[in-house]
Formats: structure tokens, sequence, C-alpha cells
């Protein structure tokens, strides 16, 4: 694959997901082809609905009009032939702007997606496009797969280098990695750890019914061990020894094979 046309400097960052006080819940009822209706707790976070800490449903007005949502349609869809236009507010702090696109070149480069960046010229051959844009308090999130449209990735002023590769892969389509329907075949989550206000954000499970490959636990997508910890005790603890789990400092090779199997080089 072709470099981007911008010359960056990867820098390596830590991410944590930190647990936020005076905890503002909402509650939507979905329709699942598999699961049947049931209901999705999702916390409010700048008028977003935000589940497992930083994957956006939707606009907190928008859903609450609704009787009900198809869970698919929360997966959003797969970007056609692997490309990803993309655009940076101009509200976006400098810091900020060269986190975004750095970890636009670290996806582009390890993997097979294609990032292109709006211009005047090129803008309407691209209606539905990732938009960089800045929020406020601590929170980094972004929805799962392409929703259409103007998609919006939110990085507040914490977002470093690698907080935004992970949204970034929310944004291609992976969930979190103890997500997965047979997470508890590898992971051990210690419910009496975790702050209540929380919970919700371990056992929900809202994927789009497909893992890709093995478990990961050196995934870029996956909790760390603190994770929404009410104590300073693990709330999620490896079922084998020596694994690291939430690291924030590299793509693995896991999380680029999945990539690439849902962005063949042919194009999907």
């Amino acid at each position: 694959m072709q470099p981007l046309s911008f010359k960056i400097v990867l820098t390596v960052f830590s991410l944590f997901i930190s647990s936020v006080s005076a905890t503002t819940l909402g509650h939507l009822t979905v329709l699942d082809p598999k699961l049947g209706t049931r209901t999705i707790v999702y916390e409010k976070i700048n008028g977003d609905a935000v589940v497992e800490g930083d994957i956006l449903l939707g606009k907190v007005q928008a859903l609450a009009a609704q009787q009900a949502s198809i869970v698919p349609a929360i997966g959003g869809n797969r970007w056609p032939n692997g490309i990803v236009p993309f655009e940076l507010s101009e509200d976006l702090p400098l810091m900020t702007k060269l986190a975004a696109l750095e970890a636009v070149a670290l996806w582009h480069q390890k993997t097979n997606v294609e990032f292109v960046e709006l211009t005047s010229k090129n803008r309407e051959s691209y209606p539905d496009y990732l938009s960089f844009i800045p929020t406020g308090g601590t929170t980094c999130s972004s929805f799962v797969g392409r929703q259409k449209g103007k998609q919006v990735v939110n990085l507040a002023p914490r977002c470093n280098t690698m907080n935004t590769v992970h949204e970034i892969g929310h944004a291609l389509g992976l969930w979190h990695e103890q997500s997965r329907a047979d997470r508890d075949a590898y992971v051990l989550i210690l419910w009496e750890n975790i702050d209540e206000d929380h919970q919700y954000n371990f056992n929900q499970h809202l994927t789009d019914g497909q893992d890709y490959g093995e478990y990961d636990y050196d995934s870029i997508m996956h909790y760390g061990p603190y994770n929404f910890s009410k104590n300073g005790k693990q709330t999620i603890i490896p079922l084998i020894d020596h694994a690291d789990i939430g690291q924030r400092d590299h793509l693995s090779e896991k999380d680029i094979s999945a990539i690439n199997a849902m962005y063949p080089e042919s194009g999907g």
C-alpha cells in the first residue's frame, strides 16, 4: 500500500478508560434477531449515548424518540472497498490533530484499509466519512462500523495517538475484545470489583455476531485489567499465566489480521 502523503513520526502513548462518578444512565429497548427483545444500558455523555466506555450508539435525544432498534444497525456496515474518507475538525487542538493523523497513518500502513483525507476537490465523491471532532471532558468515542453520512469520532484533549487508534478500530468495525462470544474461556470477570454503575459494560455483548480469528489478549481493543474498578483491584483476569491485557502500544498481529479479513486487499 502506498504511504500517505504526509510524513508522520509515530508517537507511542498509553490509554486508560476511566470510570466516571455520578454516572447518568439511560435504557434502550432493542429487537435482537437472535436474542429477542432486550434492554441495553448506556451512559449519557455530552448528549451522546455511550456503551462500554467509548462506543457511540447515537444522540440520547434521538434514541429516546425510537421505540426500538435492530441490533445489527448498532454495528454499522463495512466501508466499501476498504476506503475510509476522513476530515479533521478545524477546532481540534494541534496536538490532537497530530495524534489523529498518526493514528490514521498506522492503520493505513499496517492494513489493507485506505484512508483518504477530504478536500474541496474530492468531498462530493465521498458522502460517508469520519469526522474527528473535539469534545469536552475525557471522552474518546466512536461508532462501530460505517454509519453513513458524517460519522463523528469524539476526541477529548487527553485522546492521544493510541487512544485514537483504538477508536478508529471501532469505526472500522471492531468491538472490544472482551465482548467476544467466547470471552469466558479466556478471561475471568471479577464482578465484585467493578463499579456498580459500570457493570453493564461487561455483560451486554454488543456484537455483530462474528468474531475474527482467535481470542487476542494483545489486542489494542481489549480492556485493561483495572477498567471500571471501584476499589483499585483487578476487574479482568486472563485465564492463562503471564498474559497482559489492555496494551496501547501497537496494533497486534491479530488486530491486523482481523481488519484484513474484514477488508480483503481486493476490496470489500
